[in-house]
């Protein structure tokens, strides 16, 4: 399957507006609660599925956008990879959040996730990926998650991981042990702030600044509420 979608997010009076929307399913858009949320409106993405997501936020706006419930990525019959791509443009002192539910890995999948941000002048953006791998007591498939974030045109982050079995180091540390649930954080047009590392039974926690306004926070352990605990603490 191959589906797009569509947006452009503004805001007024405290409020969020969608304009200009066109979507495929499974990608549906809509209004919720002063968020923008991505409805899975079929299963998805499935081995051999392309989805292209882009949104547009207009200048000044402060949006929110993110998922209303997990993404299961789902291996295909005949063991071709998926793709999802988003693509947020973020207008001249815009601010926008992309925190969508977790990214499930399913045992059989391979997915290619990208999350590209451009940044206006004078914009800032905080993007959120969660990665589960592999459902409750499986293993996991492969993943490989891209997140490049571009400010008038010059790259401040490009991060990429890869996940699952054929990954080089995979079950040992050089990757990420056997750590199931894993929080990748960017933020970007905000004081970073020093370097500081959590270390707790399972779970693990970095805030990395690579620039005067741009820090990356990482984190895994054995679930989302452990990870989630240790990453509350720089809120």
């Amino acid at each position: 399957m191959r589906a797009s979608a569509h947006a452009t997010v503004a805001g007024c009076d405290g409020g969020v507006w969608l304009c200009d929307v066109r979507s495929q399913p499974p990608l549906t858009l809509r209004r919720s609660g002063g968020r923008v949320l991505v409805v899975g409106s079929a299963a998805g993405p499935v081995g051999g599925d392309e989805l292209d997501l882009r949104l547009e936020v207009a200048p000044g706006a402060r949006v929110s956008i993110g998922t209303v419930a997990a993404t299961i990525v789902w291996p295909g019959p005949d063991g071709r990879s998926s793709t999802t791509t988003l693509t947020i443009d973020v207008g001249d002192g815009a601010h926008v959040e992309w925190h969508p539910c977790p990214t499930v890995s399913v045992a059989g999948s391979d997915h290619h996730m990208s999350t590209i941000v451009h940044l206006g002048s004078g914009a800032s953006c905080r993007v959120v990926d969660e990665l589960a791998l592999g459902r409750g007591g499986q293993a996991g498939g492969r993943l490989d998650a891209i997140v490049r974030i571009e400010r008038n045109g010059a790259a401040v982050v490009h991060h990429r991981e890869r996940f699952g079995p054929g990954t080089p180091g995979w079950g040992t540390t050089t990757a990420v042990g056997d750590a199931r649930f894993v929080h990748q954080e960017f933020r970007v047009g905000e004081p970073a702030g020093e370097t500081a590392t959590v270390v707790e039974q399972r779970a693990s926690a970095a805030r990395l600044p690579i620039g005067d306004d741009a820090t990356v926070i990482l984190a895994l352990g054995r679930d989302r509420p452990m990870v989630q605990a240790l990453v509350a603490r720089w809120r």
